[in-house]
């Protein structure tokens, strides 16, 4: 195995650091760690002083203005030494989302042939995928793309088959994810993606020996949308004050659906009882979860997308908090009923606030679910063994492409 394999991967990504989920971050700090030399095209994001690690803004090659002198460069050189290729692509240039990414994938694809790098990867099959394609077309430089959810299923664009057939290998993040891929686009896609789940930092998320007072009862966190269920976890709250139930409920996070569930909280009068904070930094997630009895997201599906499976539910489990979750493809590959969390049908509110006093009132099982949630964590969704995963398969492309 050649010793510079691991000095010739470059990501696309769509915009860095700005906008990057933390399970992107954490997998470029791991390579790293496991010594790739990890350099970042950013087709859209700028340098940040307030990024929580400055060293990736050196290691970061940033678009540069549309019609700076390096970009004009970059498009007459594969004018005059690849026409055939270049000329096709201007023509067809909508089709790779616009005028702005085709400009910037010439001077980023230049910049790739000068650093002789082997291989690209982007995550998220959007705006990154096609810059890569485009590279990929340009320079003969392969790439390989990360497909998550949204861009697969709910929000995936019209080329989407294109971009999975002419990536080398496709990484995703649930087995669900995987079999759809393979359902809808054939064996061909089947047999060259491969289902690799974010995992969790063990080190970060891991239960405290002393955990602080726990003042909230319900912990939620994640983006106020729609597939998170959150107006279905409010509306649980409602069932329980009715009830007589005094409880904390926290819902952390930001959205477009924010405004309304303010308005469902003063609806069912729940202002003493359930309150939406914004975003915390990622670094300070776990002090979250540190301060909760509970962990709950009633995820449903939508127009019948899988959910996949959200990263705050298996943070949270590897901390030990107990979890409670909706019965849908893709979080039971995550959670076990009744074994390592509780998982109820979807989109039923009284059901979630009958499983949430259930497991308030009953330490016993809050003790029991919070030490399986750990194991199961530690078994099968360890960052560090899958980071390993994905770079034996970098290994190996970057070997075949020396």
């Amino acid at each position: 195995m050649p010793s510079d394999a691991k000095q010739r991967i470059t990501y696309v990504l769509g915009s860095f650091p700005s906008g990057i989920q933390s399970f992107v971050f954490n997998e470029l700090k791991e390579l790293s760690k496991l010594g790739f030399n990890i350099n970042v095209f950013s087709v859209y994001g700028r340098p940040q002083s307030n990024n929580d690690d400055l060293n990736w803004t050196s290691k970061t090659l940033y678009a540069e203005p549309l019609c700076s002198i390096k970009i004009i460069f970059s498009h007459l050189y594969f004018m005059l030494t690849k026409p055939g290729t270049y000329f096709p692509l201007l023509r067809e240039y909508r089709s790779f989302r616009g005028k702005g990414v085709f400009l910037r994938s010439a001077y980023f694809a230049r910049q790739a042939v000068k650093r002789n790098i082997k291989h690209i990867h982007a995550h998220f099959a959007w705006t990154a995928t096609d810059a890569a394609r485009l590279i990929s077309k340009l320079s003969n430089i392969t790439y390989s793309l990360t497909a998550h959810q949204s861009d697969i299923n709910r929000c995936a664009d019209d080329n989407l088959y294109e971009k999975l057939e002419e990536a080398r290998f496709i990484f995703t993040c649930t087995n669900g994810n995987r079999e759809y891929l393979g359902k809808k686009y054939g064996k061909d896609i089947y047999d060259k993606t491969a289902a690799i789940y974010h995992g969790v930092d063990l080190q970060t998320f891991r239960p405290e020996a002393s955990r602080e007072v726990q003042d909230v009862d319900i912990l939620a966190i994640g983006s106020l949308i729609r597939v998170k269920g959150l107006d279905y976890l409010i509306r649980a709250c409602g069932f329980l004050k009715s009830r007589g139930l005094r409880l904390k409920c926290v819902i952390v996070g930001n959205g477009p659906e924010k405004e309304y569930l303010e308005y469902l909280i003063s609806e069912l009068n729940l202002r003493d009882l359930v309150e939406i904070k914004e975003p915390v930094p990622y670094s300070k997630v776990h002090e979250l979860y540190n301060k909760a009895r509970i962990f709950v997201l009633p995820a449903v599906v939508i127009d019948g997308a899988p959910h996949g499976i959200p990263n705050v539910l298996a943070e949270a489990m590897a901390m030990g908090l107990p979890v409670i979750s909706s019965n849908v493809p893709d979080i039971s590959e995550l959670i076990e009923h009744g074994r390592n969390g509780i998982l109820v049908r979807e989109k039923d509110p009284e059901a979630l606030a009958w499983a949430i006093e259930g497991l308030l009132k009953d330490e016993n099982k809050r003790d029991y679910l919070s030490a399986m949630a750990r194991e199961k964590i530690e078994s099968e969704f360890d960052a560090t063994k899958h980071i390993r995963r994905i770079s034996d398969i970098f290994l190996r492309a970057a070997c075949r492409e020396s």
